[in-house]
């Protein structure tokens, strides 16, 4: 089994605003955020961590200090986390060099961004894959198509939590659901993707055995 919790900061992110410390509208979502993490990870399961960033320190800086400002994201800070870093779209970089940049800035892109072989590596081997994070219709379903259609095992399911997830625009959302839909990537409700998580934990344990 394999979390992965893409741009985290999207849950600090009202509008265009970054919030400091905890936000009382939000607060329920927020703490089953921290509920679920907890749990998928005292089951085995493997969270991966996709932070963002738009190589601008002190933007990234700003959005590190919107999660640690509150307590309850503490659990992405978990060391039982792995955390790699993708783009604003949510994807990795390419292993190969585009021939449009520079040798230089690629050196740069490669020092901030994981590339796809590093993802690779680090998402073998799972049937069963939950996204959640933000922003739903945009970086999220890019991250879910792109596991999809680079990753997914024969027989592989893949779900997104909505109630886990950051969406700021309807419209778009609309547009997008149907796409998630025939490439398989389906909606889970969060009891049944905390039942999930409980199996898959019992089945590794017996496993063990």
């Amino acid at each position: 089994m394999l979390l992965n919790i893409i741009h985290p900061y999207a849950f600090k992110q009202v509008n265009e605003t970054l919030m400091i410390g905890p936000y009382e509208p939000y607060k329920e979502r927020d703490e089953r955020v921290s509920s679920f993490v907890q749990n998928a990870l005292d089951s085995g399961t493997k969270v991966l961590v996709h932070k963002y960033s738009d190589g601008d320190f002190i933007s990234d800086a700003l959005r590190e200090s919107a999660l640690l400002s509150d307590p309850t994201y503490k659990c992405l800070y978990d060391e039982r986390n792995e955390v790699i870093t993708t783009t604003s779209l949510g994807v990795p970089l390419p292993d190969r060099k585009p021939e449009e940049i520079s040798d230089e800035f690629w050196r740069g892109l490669r020092e901030v961004y994981t590339t796809h072989s590093d993802l690779a590596e680090k998402v073998a081997g799972h049937s069963s894959v939950l996204f959640i994070g933000g922003i739903l219709e945009n970086c999220l379903a890019n991250a879910a198509d792109y596991f999809g259609r680079h990753f997914r095992k024969d027989g592989g399911e893949i779900f997104y939590l909505p109630e886990l997830c950051v969406s700021l625009d309807e419209k778009e959302l609309a547009e997008v659901k149907p796409k998630l839909d025939e490439r398989d990537i389906q909606p889970l409700g969060y009891e049944e993707a905390l039942n999930l998580i409980s199996r898959e934990g019992r089945a590794v344990v017996s496993q063990s055995f």
